[in-house]
């Protein structure tokens, strides 16, 4: 059985506001009222993919190893159907040939961590009941959220896209799914790496005072993660020698 959520937008009463109603299986719903900068194109499919990824990714609506399968999401939106099947072929927007790409940016989170979600494209709102007026969260679009992932020792984690493809390259087989709960699985099992002092001075003129790496002894991978707010940020990937690793 399948994970369900449902959202609609809908234009507010008032300024650059969208209002997304949505809907965790039958009975819990709730509201996000989202505001975007003026000349943002198409702002309304923005607000419900901004929506959409606040609520999986960031509220972890259904948990923090929930992928795409498994997940069914009905959209108001046929746009963002065609986007998913988009980001799922490629994470390069320059190789995407989508008549928006700007809406790119907003759509990678359902190419990545939710490849092969199962989307339905409805609009109805019938389903909307007064009990969501009990869970509103206001959110403002300054720009495409981060993906987050749980790190061992850190918490949750902004994962950039440079990370994730390096990751990934090196595991073509897997498919973006795949290749996210095998990363996830690694970064659940990390120890800080032990550097000579120069090489840790090496790191940290190349990062900045506030990295860090992060070694899996098993699969020999490193991640350099920064101690940023509000989330720390993993910035790269990459597979290391054995003397990084004792």
């Amino acid at each position: 059985m399948s994970n369900e959520l449902t959202t609609v937008v809908s234009k507010a009463t008032e300024g650059n506001g969208w209002v997304v109603n949505w809907r965790q299986g039958v009975q819990i719903q709730g509201i996000i009222n989202v505001t975007i900068k003026s000349g943002v194109d198409d702002p309304e499919i923005v607000a419900e993919l901004y929506a959409l990824q606040w609520l999986l990714e960031h509220r972890s609506l259904f948990g923090v190893s929930q992928a795409g399968k498994g997940l069914a999401l009905t959209v108001s939106s046929g746009a963002i159907k065609k986007l998913a099947k988009a980001a799922e072929k490629t994470t390069d927007l320059r190789e995407s040939q989508l008549g928006k790409p700007h809406l790119f940016p907003f759509a990678k989170f359902l190419g990545v961590r939710f490849y092969g979600t199962q989307i339905t494209v409805e609009k109805r709102c019938d389903w909307i009941l007064p009990r969501a007026d009990n869970d509103v969260v206001d959110l403002e679009v300054d720009g495409p959220l981060p993906s987050v992932i749980e790190v061992k020792g850190v918490g949750p984690a902004a994962l950039t896209s440079h990370a994730y493809d390096q990751f990934a390259s090196r595991n073509a087989t897997l498919n973006r799914e795949e290749a996210w709960r095998m990363l996830r699985r690694l970064l659940g099992s990390l120890r800080p790496a032990r550097f000579s002092d120069e090489r840790a001075e090496s790191y940290r003129k190349k990062y900045g005072e506030k990295s860090c790496v992060m070694v899996h002894d098993e699969t020999k991978w490193a991640f350099v993660i920064m101690d940023e707010s509000p989330l720390p940020r993993i910035v790269t990937a990459y597979s290391i020698r054995r003397s990084v690793v004792g």
